[in-house]
């Protein structure tokens, strides 16, 4: 990995804004070069959005980036809203002892910008004596187990 795609992805994730001089670095370095590396990269790393939110934030090549991120937060919108779909479902067949936990728990357990998860699973927590029922519910909206 290249210096520049190195560097843009730590940025990426740092909680605070870029100097000046940080952000003379992403924006004299982003050639066309680079800029593919960053995304195969990024999305190899599944920090895409991340990446992608920065350079909406230092205004570059704005288009393309926009698409990338939107991307991201239009599918977690929908998962989200999947994810609420079936946990009424369970709370309407008196599973409680359920949670979305790891990445996309924590994700949203932190009330972080939707569109920075790329991963593309969620992950439950559930108490082993509910399982059969669990995997019922999950059922009718399509899922089958994996374990």
């Amino acid at each position: 990995m290249n210096e520049y795609v190195n560097q843009t992805i730590n940025y990426a994730f740092w909680v605070n804004p870029l100097t000046e001089e940080e952000k003379r670095f992403v924006l004299a370095g982003y050639t066309k070069e680079n800029r593919e590396e960053l995304i195969r990269v990024a999305t190899k790393k599944k920090v895409l959005p991340v990446v992608g939110r920065l350079m909406l934030k230092l205004d570059i090549d704005r288009d393309l980036w926009e698409d990338h991120y939107n991307r991201f937060k239009d599918r977690n919108t929908r998962v989200t809203e999947l994810v609420a779909d079936v946990f009424a479902a369970f709370q309407s067949n008196g599973i409680t002892r359920i949670c979305v936990f790891e990445n996309y728990g924590a994700m949203l357990a932190a009330g972080t910008d939707i569109a920075l998860y790329s991963s593309g699973d969620v992950d439950l927590y559930a108490e082993v004596d509910q399982k059969e029922a669990i995997i019922s519910i999950l059922g009718t909206f399509g899922y089958k187990p994996t374990m």
